[in-house]
């Protein structure tokens, strides 16, 4: 039997608790404490030393404060983040659901869109078309099968980003040259709208796993966290998307009754996950989301579909000449010759990466993971945990996060490489946005950080 999904009392489980509010305020002083470790450590320790590319460490990128005319071009995405503070809440509550992740996911793209394009609409496009990425080499490659067959014998002369995952990022591009739609325009379309389809994704999910209201309070938060700043100018954008949305193709098949529909939807979202992992390495965390859910529902029948669609395009690969395992281990190699060997373990595992994701996600998806790891800890008279449903996706992408930070592959460019994992955490803030009222005291401090930190930080992406 499946476990029940929670109902719209799901966040009144965290607001009946007697140390909300306490646990809200110590998590909140912890947020600010790790941010600021972070921003001192890295400016005192890390930042002096050139060869790190991390001017303005944690973050790769320089600090700028020439803001001069830069505040009338960051009007319109901080209009429309203003917008979502105060009517998203309501809008999320009271539209038919079907329009919720729709609105959402279309929302998230035009606030990314709007945050790089206020430093002109060519860092919207520029940052995919450099030396260092996958789209000038995609535009040279005429014979795909080749390009796969041979990856691994010449990946050291390819660009460093490209050195880093598998084929199947670089081919991403290669498909968008082949019907047409080549340069770095439709490149950063693509990343757009995958950010987009990472939200709706995301809520479409939590909805299945822990119900409408859930899902419903997560919504605006979705839309304007700090992360956006890297949706719209950086692959990881694209892994985001495709990654959220195997995910949830798994996750909806786990928790409808068993058919031969569900089973379909089970197989697409192991075609999708599998796509995901020839794409990037750092995919393989997340499959724990939807294995979590379908422990929690005690149904492990659509894993073995989605294993068998995974299966079909792992075989694929390896027809072509690219075992999954053997990229891996060449580019771990790769990693630790490269600008990983000169930055300091010790910072970026205790401080570093967990500062910039604490910037990514905003002081609400932090604070919101607090409550429902304390409510979930706390048991019911009957023995059950309280809201473990509307809990697992989020406290299941942090644990994916301490497996990824453990693994020391993410001391480099630390800020996009947590994207695919924002969306996920951000569910933890139906914690904090039970109602509209509440939810704009949250949104305020999410919309302030990103538009601040584009106006501040100049990055690479």
């Amino acid at each position: 039997m499946s476990a029940p999904t929670v109902g719209t009392d799901a966040p009144a489980l965290v607001a009946a608790d007697p140390w909300h509010r306490r646990t809200a305020v110590w998590t909140l002083v912890g947020w600010i404490a790790m941010v600021v470790t972070g921003l001192v450590w890295g400016t005192l320790a890390v930042a002096p030393d050139g060869r790190q590319g991390l001017l303005a460490a944690p973050f790769v990128g320089r600090w700028r404060f020439d803001l001069d005319e830069r505040f009338l071009l960051l009007a319109p995405a901080a209009a429309v983040g203003a917008a979502v503070v105060w009517w998203g809440p309501s809008l999320a509550q009271h539209l038919r659901w079907r329009a919720v992740p729709t609105l959402a996911g279309a929302a998230t793209t035009l606030m990314a869109f709007l945050l790089a394009a206020s430093d002109g609409l060519e860092r919207v496009v520029h940052p995919l078309t450099t030396r260092w990425e996958y789209q000038p080499l995609a535009a040279e490659i005429d014979d795909p099968l080749a390009f796969t067959d041979g990856f691994l014998d010449s990946i050291r002369e390819y660009p460093i980003h490209v050195q880093g995952h598998p084929p199947g990022a670089t081919l991403a591009f290669w498909l968008l040259e082949a019907i047409g739609l080549g340069g770095g325009g439709p490149a950063a379309a693509l990343m757009l709208v995958a950010g987009g389809v990472a939200t709706a994704s995301a809520l479409v999910a939590a909805r299945a796993v822990a119900g409408e209201h859930a899902a419903r309070a997560a919504a605006p938060f979705l839309v304007v966290p700090p992360a956006l700043l890297w949706v719209g100018t950086s692959t990881d954008a694209l892994f985001s998307g495709v990654i959220a949305l195997g995910a949830m193709l798994v996750i909806v098949a786990v928790c409808r009754p068993a058919s031969a529909a569900g089973a379909v939807i089970a197989a697409a979202g192991g075609v999708v996950l599998a796509t995901a992992l020839h794409l990037t390495y750092g995919a393989v965390p997340l499959l724990a989301v939807p294995f979590a859910v379908a422990v929690l529902r005690r149904r492990l029948g659509p894993l073995l579909w989605a294993s068998v669609g995974a299966a079909s395009v792992t075989a694929a690969w390896v027809a072509a000449g690219f075992w999954w395992f053997d990229g891996l281990d060449v580019t771990q190699g790769l990693y630790w010759e490269g600008i990983a060997a000169v930055r300091p373990w010790p910072y970026h595992l205790l401080v570093g990466n967990p500062s910039v994701l604490f910037v990514s996600v905003g002081p609400a998806a932090v604070v919101g993971l607090a409550l429902a790891i304390r409510s979930w800890l706390q048991r019911r008279p009957d023995g059950s945990r309280a809201g473990a449903a509307l809990w697992i996706l989020p406290v299941t992408a942090l644990a994916a996060v301490l497996v990824a930070n453990a693994s020391m592959l993410s001391k480099s460019e630390v800020e996009r490489i947590w994207l695919p994992f924002t969306p996920w955490l951000l569910l933890a803030c139906a914690a904090v946005g039970w109602t509209p009222a509440r939810a704009r005291w949250w949104l305020v401090p999410q919309v302030t950080i990103a538009v601040v930190l584009q106006a501040l930080l100049r990055s690479p992406w």
